[in-house]
């Protein structure tokens, strides 16, 4: 079974996610549809035998994903707290094949941590603490990721951020009624997924 093969089992039930099941209510069978893809690439990266890091990090992902697809504050940092163990994985397997990062995306990974204090921060009430903390956490993933030099690994990690900013505006700063609100989702869903997809291509 090849890393690609697995990936595309990945990116269909990926897709059957995006268009069957994000947009319903929650329930047992959309929390499993959560579940499954990044399930699948964790399985695959153990099937493949892949850098237990990268086994670890999506194991940590795929239990985030089904944290978040409940509800309630708790299983929000569930949640929040899964994803962040899943890049402190991300950043040692990424951290073996770092050789050096410039200048110019370091500065733009700080800038955009700094930037969370202003358009998303104030908007997260008790839970400040706890998002600022996994802003650090995904800035020290997707800068060890540039350190690499693997395109892959920098893509996927730039995703990742997009995905997770995304996130943050739809869970803090959309109400569910809001037009835009299905389609940021979608949109998180689809950069998490290539996010993933490409984190496993890497180093599969």
């Amino acid at each position: 079974m090849s890393d690609v093969l697995i990936a595309t089992i990945a990116i269909i039930f990926a897709t059957v996610y995006c268009f069957n099941c994000i947009k319903n209510p929650q329930s047992a069978w959309r929390s499993f549809m959560k579940t499954i893809p990044v399930g699948v690439l964790g399985f695959g990266a153990i099937w493949y035998g892949s850098p237990w890091l990268l086994v670890f990090g999506l194991i940590a992902s795929a239990i985030g994903d089904f944290a978040l697809s409940r509800s309630g504050q708790r299983a929000f940092l569930t949640g929040l707290v899964a994803f962040a163990v899943a890049h402190v994985f991300y950043v040692a397997l990424f951290w073996q094949g770092w050789s050096y990062i410039s200048l110019i995306p370091l500065g733009l990974l700080v800038a955009y941590g700094m930037s969370c204090e202003f358009w998303l921060i104030p908007h997260t009430g008790s839970l400040k603490w706890a998002v600022r903390g996994y802003v650090v956490c995904i800035v020290a993933m997707a800068a060890t990721a540039a350190g690499t030099g693997h395109p892959l690994a920098i893509l996927g990690a730039v995703l990742f951020v997009v995905s997770d900013s995304l996130l943050g505006r739809g869970l803090f700063r959309l109400d569910t009624a809001h037009p835009g609100y299905l389609r940021n989702s979608s949109s998180v869903w689809i950069t998490y997924i290539a996010a993933q997809v490409l984190i496993f291509l890497a180093f599969a």
